[in-house]
């Protein structure tokens, strides 16, 4: 009987020690109006990262000061890329010059953001165990002269 309770002990354990959940705050600093909307995607792919198509969570505030909060309850713990862009005109699309660089607010998880090119997946991947705040700051295009 006392083996029948270990083992029984041991699967639930297992069982519910890898499905550990928490909540994970994401603050997004250096917003500069309070117009259109934060897009906020959390992946867990390297294909989707890149794509950013199917995100494994996604939300949308309304940007309500330069910095706001966003929170992702019940995430299980796993390795994520985040990435945010303020969709300034609520059209739902990063838009982008004619080269592909945006002309919106971006920003993601890991970097500072002072590359041209958008982060490679490893350069913005975290690990999320348990309970934590990650900050993402925005980066938007310099104003032209013209």
């Amino acid at each position: 009987m006392k083996r029948f309770f270990l083992a029984c002990v041991l699967i639930f354990s297992f069982l519910f020690g890898f499905s550990q959940t928490g909540l994970m705050i994401v603050e997004v600093h250096g917003i500069n109006s309070q117009e259109g909307r934060l897009m906020i995607g959390l992946f867990n792919s390297e294909d989707d990262f890149r794509s950013k198509s199917n995100p494994v969570f996604t939300e949308t505030i309304n940007p309500s000061d330069s910095v706001v909060r966003c929170y992702f309850k019940d995430l299980p713990s796993g390795s994520f890329a985040l990435a945010v862009f303020h969709d300034a005109n609520n059209d739902e699309t990063l838009n982008t010059k004619k080269l592909g660089i945006p002309i919106e607010g971006v920003g993601f998880s890991g970097t500072s953001q002072k590359s041209l090119r958008p982060p490679k997946y490893e350069e913005a991947l975290f690990k999320f165990i348990n309970d934590t705040t990650i900050a993402v700051h925005l980066t938007y295009p310099k104003k032209s002269s013209q």
